[in-house]
């Protein structure tokens, strides 16, 4: 007896136009977020300059850029 279940699920691939739209989103969301990236980016490289270790410039670059995306509710 095989532990190993297949299933063959059919799943529709999407239309040219669902295509089209999922990319056109992502561009218009990857436009939006730079700036924040950018800040995020820059306030890494000021906290390591003025002696911070890499860990956690890093952490609290992620902090902000969640805190950007949350409306600060996180």
């Amino acid at each position: 007896m095989s532990d190993h279940i297949d299933i063959d699920i059919a799943c529709p691939l999407p239309s040219d136009v669902e295509v089209s739209y999922i990319v056109e989103t992502l561009h218009r969301t990857r436009e939006l977020l730079a700036p924040v990236f950018d800040a995020a980016d820059g306030m890494r490289r000021d906290l390591e300059a003025r002696g911070w270790s890499p860990a956690i410039a890093e952490h609290l670059a992620a902090l902000f850029v969640q805190r950007c995306l949350t409306g600060g509710q996180g």
